[in-house]
């Protein structure tokens, strides 16, 4: 009788590591699965040659500092891309690291009166690049914060229920350096 309880807990601890093995794998496969398609959204687009300018801002302003951003984003994937080129807000944040990010997106579509307000295509300045094609993106915003080296982000969510089926994803370039310091202390 004996040798039978133990067959049976030896069969039970059996299935239980059979059980925690299949759970570990499919963990494994749904890390797996995430850090491949976030290297696959990186691999698609590309920041480069990006701007930062700076200038004291007008006498009485509210921020001190008036800023200018540019950079292209180039499609390197194998397929066509549509890329939104209007951002209209870009925001300035400290990392875990205390490194300078701006953050570059468009505004969140609104309602009025519970309706939805939905933009033209015009109004989001739609592109559709090519392999190897480029699309230029610009900002213009105020600080109080004089920044000299910041991390831009390009960072594009989905607000309209894929309506205009444009890409969406973050790609970013550390260490870009503010052009002409000098002009910003004036």
């Amino acid at each position: 009788m004996q040798g039978g309880t133990e067959q049976a807990q030896a069969r039970s601890a059996s299935a239980a590591s059979v059980i925690f093995l299949e759970v570990k794998l499919k963990y494994s496969a749904l890390i797996l699965l995430c850090f491949f398609s976030s290297i696959m959204c990186a691999d698609e687009i590309e920041m480069f040659s990006p701007l930062l300018l700076c200038k004291k801002a007008e006498t009485g302003h509210r921020y001190p500092y008036e800023y200018f951003a540019r950079f292209y984003l180039k499609n390197i994937s194998n397929t066509n891309i549509k890329l939104v080129s209007k951002v209209e807000k870009s925001m300035y944040f400290k990392n875990q690291q205390s490194e300078s990010e701006l953050h570059f997106s468009t505004l969140e579509g609104g309602t009025i009166n519970n309706i939805p307000i939905i933009p033209s295509v015009v109004d989001l300045k739609l592109v559709e690049l090519k392999t190897g094609e480029a699309a230029y993106i610009e900002a213009k915003f105020w600080s109080e914060r004089f920044l000299e080296k910041v991390k831009f982000i390009y960072n594009i969510g989905d607000n309209f229920d894929r309506r205009f089926n444009y890409w969406t994803g973050s790609v970013s370039l550390s260490n870009v350096k503010l052009t002409r310091p000098e002009h910003c202390k004036k």
